[in-house]
């Protein structure tokens, strides 16, 4: 007598429909660097910036994890299938070319086969970071400065201009790369030019405004001149946007 063929085909469809959340996740706790809760003062305290960086306010945050490097095209691939960056001539090239919305799926996907604790950092939290501890630092470089030898720039010599594998240049004090050049990031908040003004001191993070129009992306990329590549920099994307040189990096919770 003939095996009924109905069950076999179940378990392949299963098989088929869980495969992409029973796959192993392509980051290890390495790839993350705690960071202890602190108080520091946001915002530009060098007197360049911009009118959106300003008041300078204290903002106490809780401890969190923050990823050594960019997402790579590699381990978005890994987890979404496909890339989509522009230039993929390295796998260790951070991704780009993500809208805000892909960086939410991705994210979702990697949750769905993980502990489920990963998100984008909130800006206050990202600028924490690339100022190595709350320093007053201008720039996420490993000494803070601005220089060849430490971040790729819009007026960088011709041979030395394009996207770089994660971790070409040396860390932030934090031990973390490319917090300024490379990719710029997308970060959790929405962005509002008047929030500043009205941020709350604890773990500030803007999940709502009156017009949800713009997402925050920091840090500057390759292409950027040094003022856009500060560590306080407010830059602002439409969150469908897919952009060149627009890539993140991910936060952890405890």
């Amino acid at each position: 007598m003939k095996r009924p063929l109905i069950l076999p085909l179940i378990c392949l469809l299963s098989l088929l429909w869980l495969g992409p959340a029973m796959a192993q996740s392509p980051f290890s706790p390495d790839d993350f660097v705690t960071i202890t809760g602190a108080c520091f003062y946001m915002g530009d305290q060098f007197g360049d910036g911009g009118t959106d960086e300003v008041p300078v306010h204290r903002v106490c945050l809780s401890d969190y994890a923050l990823a050594k490097y960019e997402v790579t095209q590699a381990q978005w691939t890994a987890i979404m299938g496909s890339n989509p960056s522009n230039d993929q001539t390295d796998a260790n090239y951070p991704v780009d070319v993500v809208s805000w919305y892909d960086v939410e799926t991705f994210i979702e996907r990697l949750n769905a086969q993980s502990d489920g604790k990963y998100r984008l950092p909130t800006e206050a939290e990202w600028e924490f970071a690339c100022r190595a501890g709350g320093q007053k630092r201008k720039y996420g470089t490993a000494d803070g400065r601005h220089a060849d030898h430490l971040v790729i720039h819009a007026e960088s010599a011709a041979e030395h201009k394009g996207m770089r594998p994660v971790g070409s240049f040396a860390p932030n004090a934090l031990g973390l790369y490319d917090m300024t050049g490379n990719a710029s990031e997308w970060v959790l908040d929405w962005y509002h030019q008047d929030y500043y003004q009205q941020s709350p001191v604890n773990d500030p993070k803007l999940l709502a405004t009156r017009m949800e129009t713009l997402k925050v992306r920091r840090g500057g990329s390759w292409r950027d001149r040094a003022w856009v590549q500060r560590c306080t920099y407010r830059n602002w994307r439409k969150p469908g946007y897919r952009l060149i040189d627009l890539g993140f990096r991910l936060a952890r919770d405890p």
